[in-house]
């Protein structure tokens, strides 16, 4: 799945808020705390609404940071059944950036169908609160 977003900010200064986990964990609508665990290991911890009743999960990640390009690239096992890839690369200029954010999912069951829904609207509110943060 693949997503553009538009910000009006450098990418030089979205970079932070996706490339520094308190800076992204304040950002990202549904994150309640992310725990380093090592040099580029986390856990992160999520809340969030699945048709009527809130759903807590909790799962480590790997954090990949290229500031030449500049990328980042995620990557987290959920429950140890499902492997989510995201990679966003950003471009632009000092008045503006675009985010091309690719996701792809692995897993034995069939979950992407049900949760891509929830990406597209958490990353939009995500994009939306980082062009707004001072």
């Amino acid at each position: 799945m693949e997503m553009f977003h538009q910000l009006s900010k450098s990418p030089s200064a979205v970079l932070p808020y996706l490339a520094e986990m308190d800076l992204f964990a304040k950002m990202n609508p549904v994150i309640e705390k992310i725990e380093k665990l090592d040099d580029n290991r986390y856990r992160v911890h999520e809340k969030m609404k699945m048709g009527p009743v809130f759903h807590r999960v909790s799962y480590p990640m790997t954090l990949e940071i290229d500031p030449t390009i500049p990328k980042v690239e995620y990557h987290a096992v959920i429950s140890g059944m499902a492997h989510i890839y995201i990679t966003m690369i950003l471009s632009g200029d000092h008045s503006h950036c675009q985010v091309q954010e690719t996701i792809r999912f692995r897993s034995f069951l069939p979950l992407f169908f049900m949760i891509k829904s929830i990406f597209i609207k958490q990353h939009r509110i995500l994009f939306e609160n980082i062009d707004q943060a001072g």
